[in-house]
């Protein structure tokens, strides 16, 4: 509903006829919000949000049911498709703030999504207050077990009863242009002893800038980057179930569902392209095994050194390494006499598993 402010009266509280009272309390039910005074306004277009007396209750909180996987992926498409037809959002009305405070929030969707300014998320899928629990950093990842990213999710999950966790990167993204670029820098024999929080975490991007690189040998660098983009989404799904057990679990027990997207910057449409890969079967080197070469050992030493010293995380430890480890006894691929100074952890140091070194 439209109306122009410049034809509705404008009265002090004297000598205001009954109609123009109620019609005044009316409008301000109705939630109409101008930053131009009624005496100013000339020709000024807004839009009437109504409010039903007991719309509080259509508003999803904690006191309800969660909502199904796939009915929330069906609510994020269509919001997208409505984002990408240009329609209007919807007011925030203050019963929604009110709801939302007082009885706690049940988000439909868990989302880690980019930092990027163009990638705003609610806008995105046309959601409101409430709707959507968002973590965001430059690139969506979490190359380097970010704590604070999987903690939250991890939180929403299993306090806030929400069942699907999508992870969206976007196109043209200028953390993965930057991993493509880094490939270089994690391929030295040595890491940059001045290197910067920003350049070490670009290096620890670049297992997906390299694998669109071996995907792609002859492509243009853009091309690479794109794929890039996506296959850092599927990384970023892969390291969340790693490093996070009680998110595993759900998933394996099909009481959560995760799924990747990709956000054109140019379009505005997002590509739901499915979950995670299903991983690799798990290849731990046991008394079953060959042995490994000196200098191929040496080499794995040197590479390790260099993830500890740039700051990188260590893999977590699969349950089926210490089992097989266990079963099929070790063969480690050095030896090592170090110094028992608590400040020279070798396992640490060399950023090696359980069973790499004795």
């Amino acid at each position: 509903i439209r109306i122009h402010l410049a034809q509705v009266p404008c009265f002090s509280l004297q000598g205001v006829t009954h109609q123009v009272v109620i019609f005044s309390f009316q409008f301000v039910k109705m939630g109409c919000a101008s930053s131009t005074p009624a005496s100013q306004a000339k020709e000024e277009i807004v839009q009437l949000q109504f409010e039903e007396a007991d719309g509080s209750k259509n508003y999803r909180t904690s006191k309800g049911s969660a909502v199904p996987a796939d009915q929330a992926l069906t609510i994020l498409k269509e919001g997208n498709s409505r984002y990408v037809a240009s329609k209007a959002p919807s007011a925030t009305l203050q019963s929604r703030r009110q709801a939302l405070s007082d009885d706690g929030q049940l988000p439909l969707v868990a989302v880690l999504s980019c930092a990027d300014s163009r990638c705003p998320v609610e806008n995105i899928f046309s959601l409101a207050a409430g709707d959507v629990f968002v973590c965001r950093n430059a690139g969506n990842t979490v190359a380097q077990a970010e704590g604070s990213v999987v903690a939250s999710m991890e939180y929403c999950m299993q306090n806030l009863k929400t069942q699907l966790l999508v992870v969206m990167g976007h196109t043209k993204c200028g953390a993965l242009k930057g991993a493509v670029a880094s490939i270089p820098a994690a391929d030295a024999p040595e890491p940059k002893q001045d290197a910067s929080v920003l350049e070490n975490y670009l290096v620890a991007l670049t297992p997906a800038a390299k694998q669109a690189k071996a995907e792609l040998p002859r492509a243009p660098v853009q091309e690479v980057e794109e794929r890039a983009i996506r296959i850092n989404v599927k990384n970023t799904m892969s390291k969340i179930l790693e490093v996070s057990e009680p998110l595993r679990q759900m998933v394996d027990a099909g009481r959560i569902k995760v799924e990747g997207a990709i956000y054109d910057i140019t379009t505005g449409k997002v590509e739901f392209i499915g979950g995670p890969p299903a991983p690799a079967p798990l290849s731990v080197r046991t008394g079953k095994s060959a042995s490994v070469p000196g200098p191929e050992a040496l080499a794995t030493l040197k590479a390790g050194n260099a993830r500890y010293a740039g700051g990188h995380a260590p893999a977590a430890t699969p349950k089926g390494r210490i089992q097989a480890l266990s079963s099929d006894g070790q063969l480690p691929m050095a030896a090592v006499l170090g110094c028992a100074d608590s400040r020279c952890p070798v396992e640490l140091m060399f950023n090696v598993a359980p069973g790499d070194i004795f």
